[in-house]
């Protein structure tokens, strides 16, 4: 806990200092970092950007207009560029701790321990009485197996301080690690009989003999701290921790009510006790009825929080009623159109629908509500391609690119869009560009290499690139659209022999469900000259699909 506090802590320093170098107007240059520090403080942080990126043009060695961009860069969600600025502005003035613990609270982030524990050092060596920093930095020893220097912080610690619990009990983390559970079994003991009255370290005790496989003792001081204290939250919610990793999933539903109701627990603690229950896809499904009732109560109990909307639509998401999940969320909106994870999962809930209508006018609106958050604008752009309102989803992508500054992951997508309009509009040369661009953000993304296998297959073009594309996108993921599209270009190519067993190994998997693949079928089969067999085909995707009114023509021919 302690660390990550530590971590999380987002302090900006009340005066940094900015550093001026020689060949550039002092007085522009400062005038121009004050308005971007006052575009932040409105909240402003695309101008405020926008103004510190002028700055840093201006003067190169600004360190505090870098360290400025990671936080503003961190604060948007791009963390990847936080962390380079944060870089830029530690390289410049590697004494200044505010920019070592920016670069420790975004490694953290990226799940990086190596990398914070090495700032953490910095830190230390910059300033050798933090013990706060000490104290993290043996937790992260821990974390990443350097045993013997946790043990040496700790045991210092404790002789500086003498033998506390604050301190003892990272120390039993560390003998734990090294698999010494006699001596971690002591010490524990040893911070109980310091403070026999907290109840939370006798609870520690029931979690380390639930891990060493001693149930029975676990269960004994279980059952002994509930009856001194039955309404203590902390000890609820590790008791609900134990039976849940024991699958003893009866009584998980029947007490999950006590711990959803305790006064005594957390509203936040609650919603991340749901999120761990909804992990557990067996109890979900087999006790679908119970957790629905124990959600409606929290959320009863909480109607402002909109955390117990989105628990309750998840939930309905999980075991299949995505039309209850949406209306629970809609229902929110209509009084509070403000929460952006509302609009959020409704979107994706639309999308996994496949209702394009709801998705187009529910990402219309969240667009213009959250108008500095690229998903919603992602989401419409989508929309709007399928709608054939090419050119609002080309102006929203714009945006999108604005906001997500080169983003990688954000990247792929746009030009996959793009390339997907391009193709829509006839201009399919251009599209195959959109598609080389996203594959240079990432070579190895199934969807865009089946899209522009596919595509290119479509329009008889370079097809040996085309197979290539669908063979490495397959190698990496196959399902039956990307073995669709396998099978498609290896039939483009005259290789209609194997192109007819790819697809008559998905047909005796029962993996031909949709009338696009019905209809590859159906051409395969009438090149291997099974006519009636290509017939067949042809009349299933008709039945799930009567736009396809030319196959009609098709079946004629074939039956002549």
């Amino acid at each position: 806990m302690l660390l990550m506090a530590a971590c999380s802590k987002r302090s900006i320093p009340s005066n940094p200092g900015i550093i001026i170098t020689r060949g550039f107007d002092t007085t522009q240059y400062n005038l121009l970092y004050s308005d971007a520090l006052k575009q932040k403080m409105l909240g402003n942080f695309g101008d405020a950007l926008k103004y510190f990126e002028q700055a840093t043009k201006m003067n190169p060695a600004s360190d505090a207009s870098y360290y400025q961009i990671s936080q503003i860069t961190a604060a948007r969600g791009d963390f990847e560029q936080a962390r380079k600025y944060g870089v830029k502005a530690y390289k410049a003035d590697p004494r200044n701790n505010w920019y070592i613990s920016n670069l420790a609270a975004l490694y953290y982030q990226a799940n990086m321990p190596d990398s914070v524990a090495w700032y953490y050092e910095e830190l230390i060596n910059n300033d050798p009485d933090r013990e706060d920093i000490l104290f993290n930095l043996g937790s992260i020893y821990t974390e990443t197996g350097k045993l013997d220097e946790a043990e040496k912080i700790f045991t210092d610690l404790m002789l500086r301080y003498g033998k506390t619990a604050e301190i003892m009990i990272p120390l039993v983390n560390v003998y734990r690690a090294r698999n010494q559970m006699e001596k971690a079994e002591d010490l524990l003991l040893e911070v109980i009989s310091i403070e026999p009255g907290n109840l939370n370290y006798r609870g520690l005790l029931a979690e380390f003999y639930r891990s060493t496989g001693n149930n029975e003792k676990a269960i004994d001081i279980y059952r002994s701290l509930f009856e001194e204290d039955p309404a203590n939250g902390l000890l609820q919610l590790s008791y609900l921790d134990f039976i849940l990793a024991e699958k003893k999933y009866d009584e998980v539903s029947f007490f999950l009510n006590t711990v959803l109701i305790n006064e005594n627990v957390g509203f936040e603690d609650k919603i991340n006790l749901l999120g761990k229950i909804f992990t557990d896809t067996s109890l979900v499904r087999s006790k679908s009825n119970e957790l629905i009732m124990s959600v409606l109560v929290l959320r009863a109990d909480n109607k402002d929080e909109p955390a117990a909307v989105l628990a309750l639509a998840e939930l309905y998401d999980l075991i299949g009623r995505e039309e209850d999940a949406i209306n629970v969320l809609k229902e929110y909106t209509a009084y509070d159109e403000g929460n952006y994870f509302i609009w959020e999962k409704l979107l994706f809930l639309h999308n996994e629908m496949q209702d394009t209508k709801a998705l187009y006018d529910s990402a219309r609106k969240a667009a213009s509500l959250f108008n500095m958050i690229p998903v919603p604008k992602l989401m419409l752009a989508f929309a709007a391609t399928d709608k054939g309102e090419y050119e609002l989803a080309i102006n929203e992508l714009k945006k999108v690119r604005i906001l997500v500054n080169e983003n990688a992951e954000y990247m792929v997508q746009i030009l996959s869009l793009e390339a997907d309009i391009f193709y829509r509009q006839g201009k399919w040369l251009e599209a195959f560009e959109k598609f080389d661009k996203a594959l240079e953000y990432n070579p190895s993304d199934p969807l865009i290499l089946n899209n522009y296998a596919y595509f290119m297959a479509e329009k008889d073009y370079d097809l040996k690139k085309s197979l290539s594309l669908i063979e490495k996108c397959i190698s990496i993921e196959s399902n039956p659209t990307y073995l669709d599209t396998y099978a498609w270009v290896l039939y483009k190519l005259g290789r209609t022999g194997k192109a007819e067993k790819v697809m008559d190994n998905m047909y005796e998997k029962n993996q031909i469900n949709d009338p696009e693949l019905w209809e590859h079928y159906g051409y395969i089969k009438r090149k291997r000259g099974k006519c009636d067999k290509a017939v067949n085909a042809w009349k299933k995707a008709l039945e799930m699909d009567a736009s396809k009114e030319y196959l009609s023509d098709e079946i004629e021919k074939c039956i002549k």
